[in-house]
C-alpha cells in the first residue's frame, strides 16, 4: 500500500524526499590531468582529417533552393499586388467611363427617344430602323 501526503497543497518534492534516502559523501574530486600534446595524438588529429566537402555542397543546394523557393514568393507576393493595383486602376478607368459615358448619354437623350444601355440594345435599334426603311 502506497502513502500519500496528508494535504493536498504538501510540495511534491518534499513529499518524495521524505520517502528518499540521500547519501552526501565528502570525498574530494581530482582536478582533470593536463594534456601532453605528443606524435601520437598528431597521428590522430591527421587520421581524422576528414572531407566535408559532401556536406558543404549538400548545404550549398539546399540554401540555394530555399532562395529559389524565397524568390517565388516575392514574385508571387509582387504578382499579386500588381495584380490588385491594375485592377484598382482598371475599375477606377471603368468608373470614369461610366461617368464620361452617363454625361454624353443625357445631352443625347434630348434628341433620342430612349437611353441605350448595352450592344443588345444598339442592335435592336439598328434592326428595328432597317424594318422600318421597308
Amino acid at each position: 500500500m502506497t502513502t500519500r501526503p496528508l494535504s493536498p497543497t504538501t510540495d511534491p518534492l518534499k513529499s518524495l524526499m521524505k520517502y528518499a534516502e540521500t547519501k552526501l559523501t565528502s570525498e574530494i574530486i581530482p582536478a582533470p590531468e593536463e594534456i601532453v600534446w605528443n606524435d601520437t595524438l598528431s597521428l590522430n588529429a591527421e587520421l581524422f582529417d576528414y572531407d566535408f566537402s559532401c556536406e558543404r555542397i549538400f548545404l550549398e543546394l539546399t540554401q540555394a533552393e530555399q532562395e529559389t523557393r524565397r524568390k517565388e514568393e516575392e514574385l508571387n507576393t509582387l504578382r499579386s499586388t500588381i495584380a490588385s493595383q491594375s485592377n484598382s486602376i482598371n475599375e477606377s478607368e471603368r468608373t470614369a467611363q461610366r461617368q464620361v459615358e452617363e454625361k454624353t448619354s443625357h445631352h443625347d437623350a434630348s434628341t433620342m427617344r430612349f437611353q441605350r444601355q448595352s450592344t443588345a440594345d444598339d442592335i435592336a435599334i439598328a434592326i428595328s430602323a432597317s424594318l422600318q426603311d421597308y
